[in-house]
């Protein structure tokens, strides 16, 4: 049985969701990182940065969350991922691609810089800087939406479930205030029974 380790708000619910997506069978291990739990030699094993999640298929053992989005996207995804070579296939790896090089380091440096970081530390000019860094990339996603439901169209792809979970953590971070349409996107992602956020998350 795959495993996961994760810890709630957290990068890992984009694979909880997809794999909740896939109706894959999981063993959730949860890492306390409160507790130092990511620091321990026995997960370092699986983790060496010391971060979440990480997944273990049998003798595959994967982290980064945009990665094993992928792997399990191209395993278990059969019939809901793009044809190979086509443009809708680019656009499916592009944006998948886009989360962790242009929404995710942004927003987290926000975050770090009014609630996560001792207030000594805290820069405003660094946040600032990166809210605009953040705004920027969310003008490049909203024309790449445009009005489509789902970014490759009509089709919902794990490529959804990395962006909108991006994009769901930086609503949190006021962040999307000027983006109406990606917030009515994030509201329609929340709709899906295995989302993470919205009515059907668990409390």
């Amino acid at each position: 049985m795959v495993r996961l380790y994760h810890c709630p708000q957290t990068t890992s619910d984009r694979v909880r969701w997809l794999l909740g997506e896939l109706a894959v069978p999981y063993e959730p291990v949860l890492v306390n990182l409160m507790a130092g739990d990511q620091r321990k030699p026995d997960y370092l094993k699986i983790n060496p940065n010391g971060l979440v999640p990480a997944l273990v298929d049998g003798d595959t053992v994967i982290f980064e969350s945009a990665a094993i989005v992928l792997y399990l996207a191209e395993k278990f995804g059969a019939g809901t991922l793009p044809a190979p070579g086509t443009a809708e296939k680019a656009s499916f790896y592009q944006w998948i691609v886009f989360t962790s090089t242009s929404l995710d380091p942004p927003a987290f440096q926000v975050l770090l810089h009014t609630a996560l970081l001792p207030e000594g530390k805290r820069s405003a000019a660094a946040a600032e800087e990166n809210r605009r860094k953040f705004d920027d990339a969310a003008a490049v996603l909203e024309r790449g939406l445009g009005t489509r439901r789902y970014l490759l169209g009509d089709t919902f792809s794990a490529a959804d479930v990395m962006v909108a979970g991006a994009l769901h953590r930086a609503a949190g971070l006021g962040l999307l205030a000027e983006r109406p349409a990606l917030l009515r996107y994030v509201e329609r992602l929340a709709d899906r029974p295995a989302a993470p956020f919205g009515k059907h998350a668990a409390s």
